[in-house]
């Protein structure tokens, strides 16, 4: 069961940021399209133009949210690391501890 609980929140996020990187894709291949236009100097260039615009901001709005889910996860990472860490410190420590307090010997 907690395995599961760790797998869903990976899986939600790698789906949300496919998601968007298929929507960035689509912008990008419209948005080179578009370049492809003007540079081949079709006579519509300032549409063209701020149409590449529109799409280049479209898919940085779009990879905006997955970018903030990714430095989530990676701030929750970070926080169960510490955690882990605290407890190993914590289980070493009381270890060394019992063992001093029942005779046993440190070896250095």
């Amino acid at each position: 069961m907690t395995e599961a609980k760790r797998v869903d929140p990976y899986a939600h996020l790698m789906d949300l940021g496919k998601g968007a990187l298929h929507q960035a894709l689509a912008a990008q291949r419209s948005a080179l399209e578009y370049s492809r236009q003007f540079v081949e100097g079709d006579a519509a260039a300032r549409p063209l133009r701020a149409q590449h615009e529109e799409w280049v901001r479209k898919a940085l709005e779009t990879l905006a949210p997955f970018y903030a889910l990714e430095q989530l996860a990676r701030e929750q990472l970070l926080k169960a690391q510490a955690g882990l860490f605290e407890l190993a410190d914590d289980t070493l420590r009381n270890l060394t501890l019992h063992g001093a307090e029942r005779g046993g010997h440190r070896s250095a």
